[in-house]
């Protein structure tokens, strides 16, 4: 077996045991603070559980994909691009929504949380845009 296949392998092998710990460390926390009367705090819990399902996602992900995708070329750079200015400026415009949506109608939330959905939503939209731009040609 080639040293550098079984490199990788365990860089992808530890990835996803990192992401198991990040998720179970989430989860016990959320279960001793609703355990304990505290008050549940999405700030570490969520982001914890969230990150460590989304790890080895991407990580399985990257694992699949043919070696032929990671060589770039311009068309690839500029798909990439794009999608990372429509990435920026839907998390821009939708933070500044949020803010404004705050101070009109006084809703009280809690913002470290909305911030965090914001993100893991423009995470995923650029994934999804860098994957249509580049079936796209454009």
């Amino acid at each position: 077996m080639n040293i550098s296949i079984h490199k990788e392998k365990m860089r992808h092998l530890g990835m996803v045991i990192i992401g198991m710990i990040f998720a179970a460390y989430g989860i016990i926390t959320m279960r001793h603070n609703i355990s304990s009367g505290l008050p549940f705090s999405y700030n570490g819990a969520l982001f914890a559980v969230l990150t460590g399902f989304v790890i080895p996602i991407i990580t399985i992900y990257n694992m699949l994909r043919s070696k032929t995708q990671d060589m770039t070329d311009k068309r690839i750079k500029r798909a990439n691009n794009k999608a990372i200015q429509y990435t920026f400026w839907t998390y821009v415009l939708g933070s500044i929504l949020l803010i404004i949506l705050n101070t009109l109608f006084q809703l009280n939330v809690d913002f470290a949380f909305l911030k965090l959905s914001l993100i893991l939503a423009c995470i995923n939209m650029w994934i999804i845009l860098r994957y249509y731009f580049d079936k796209k040609g454009e």
